[in-house]
């Protein structure tokens, strides 16, 4: 499923020029520091437009004002219609707002950018309504969804100083980008809402572990029994079950049914565990992207657009994220999310030595596709499900070698120079995040799709997983790829599309601000 109808879509830079145009205010709020408004929507809107590419037009792409009825008639024709805003706020976040009299598209679309703000460009309230003259009904055909993006605060010291961040407005942008394909591949309301919310409150399987460990903790606050909460249907948690069950005139199955866990509650358990929301949905391939980008910037997975890329470093330079491909993943509104993988397969091959070898190296390979500060680099476990304290303590002193191999890196001339860090995760089944996570070895976890390690407890999603790979060699897009599911930030990261003042000049998305205006 990645094919959509070419949607027109209009970005306009709010403000601009040093006149009055109608109503239309040249400069907008000022920062503390003193930058002004119509600067950062117009080189916000100029991202978005990269990012969306020839779907897109500008209202204006100069330093020139338009009066509100100029800048409605530009989106005539239109199916999106995004004004781009700073505000004198001092909170940080982005506000989303459509008219009060907004048709239902509207409220679809401000939804749908809602979303990947909140994921990406920082908290983010409910959509506004108001009385926005840009956005009168009047003015806009039925069929033009509009709303109005308040991006950051401006007025915020801290604000100002994200919002001349060319790698902050890069992702700011790219989740514009994101949320209007969302928006054009989920037209209808009913199943919008139904995609983007998939397994948000369903109930966790009733055999997996954050479902028993649930039953655990309530069996041993409500029955005064002392049950480990290991997420293990063994002997003992069957026998309290069994005990609760009989005491509540219940089938004595010794496993939770429906009427078990109403019962559960009923006597003061808390809600059952539910299912955290996916926000985001991606692959992992081990070749260049750039053949099939066409497809992936149109691509989706249960409903959701695939919006990152999980891509490699190694000691293979033929699956290795370069920076062309970086740029052309980024230029498409795509993130790129970096693993380190080598051969793997036991538990031995996971030394110290090598960890220190593959932490250099990650590094080094990291700086040389600009891989921003503070996004994480995760490392493969890979074919390796440590049981045995031996195998544990083994993939321990891997990760103080990955340390003192990336410390190397970052103490050389080229690493001081570059002047970042790159936070630790990790990929592998349920028993290895358990290890690292217990250990306080990675701050970053996806859980690999191997469903028969770990016991069987893989085949459940692990709690706390930023990632994980929920289809393996699926054909998508011509290629054999797994997919991902995200379930909170997950460590993506886009390049800088073009700096502050220094914006693409072959092929810019359409300047239409005077178009069909008398």
């Amino acid at each position: 499923m990645h094919s959509r109808r070419a949607m027109r879509v209009v970005i306009d830079a709010g403000h601009g020029g040093e006149q009055f145009a109608g109503r239309s205010s040249p400069v907008g709020v000022r920062g503390p520091l003193g930058t002004a408004e119509k600067d950062v929507a117009l080189a916000l809107a100029r991202r978005v437009g990269a990012h969306l590419g020839p779907d897109a037009a500008l209202t204006r792409s100069d330093d020139r004002n338009l009066s509100l009825r100029e800048r409605a008639a530009a989106a005539g024709g239109s199916q999106v219609l995004v004004s781009i805003h700073a505000d004198g706020r001092t909170e940080r976040g982005a506000q989303i707002w459509v008219h009060s009299r907004a048709r239902e598209n509207c409220h679809d679309l401000a939804h749908a950018i809602q979303r990947e703000l909140g994921t990406f460009g920082g908290a983010v309230g409910a959509t506004r309504s108001g009385e926005l003259a840009l956005l009168t009904p009047e003015l806009l055909r039925a069929e033009t969804a509009a709303c109005l993006v308040e991006v950051d605060a401006l007025g915020d010291r801290e604000g100002e100083r994200r919002l001349r961040d060319p790698r902050h407005l890069d992702a700011l942008a790219a989740a514009i980008a994101r949320g209007v394909r969302r928006y054009a591949g989920q037209r209808s309301t009913a199943r919008a809402l139904a995609a983007v919310e998939l397994n948000a409150g369903d109930a966790f399987d009733r055999n997996s572990p954050p479902y028993l460990e649930w039953v655990q903790r309530s069996l041993n606050d409500l029955s005064g029994v002392n049950l480990a909460v290991d997420g293990e249907s063994g002997p003992a948690t069957r026998g309290a079950v069994r005990q609760f069950q009989q005491a509540h005139q219940l089938n004595p199955s010794g496993s939770v049914d429906e009427s078990t866990e109403a019962a559960l509650i009923a006597a003061g358990a808390d809600p059952a565990p539910t299912m955290p929301a996916i926000t985001a949905a991606g692959i992992d391939f081990n070749r260049d992207l750039r053949p099939s980008l066409s497809c992936w910037r149109t691509a989706q997975w249960r409903g959701l657009p695939i919006s990152f890329a999980i891509r490699y470093y190694s000691n293979n330079a033929e699956k290795n994220l370069t920076l062309p491909e970086a740029q052309a993943l980024s230029e498409s509104g795509i993130a790129c999310v970096a693993i380190w993988e080598a051969a793997g397969g036991s538990v031995a091959y996971f030394s110290r030595a090598n960890g220190e070898a593959h932490g250099q190296a990650a590094v080094v390979q990291a700086i040389g596709v600009d891989q921003p500060s503070g996004e994480p680099i995760y490392f493969a476990i890979d074919n390796v499900d440590p049981m045995s304290a031996a195998d544990r303590r083994q993939i321990e002193e891997y990760f103080e070698g990955v340390r003192t191999g990336m410390a190397r890196a970052l103490a050389t001339p080229e690493g001081v120079a570059a002047g970042v860090s790159y936070p630790i995760g990790v990929y592998g089944s349920w028993n290895v995040l358990d290890w690292c996570r217990d250990q306080g070895i990675a701050s970053w976890f996806w859980q690999s799709c191997s469903t028969g390690t770990s016991g069987g407890k893989s085949r459940y999603l692990w709690p706390g997983a930023h990632l994980r790979q929920v289809r393996c060699e699926y054909q998508l897009c011509g290629l054999s790829v797994d997919v991902n599911e995200a379930y909170q930030e997950y460590g993506g990261w886009l390049r800088p599309v073009a700096p502050w003042t220094d914006f693409p000049s072959t092929s810019p998305p359409r300047d239409v601000g005077s178009a069909g205006v008398a």
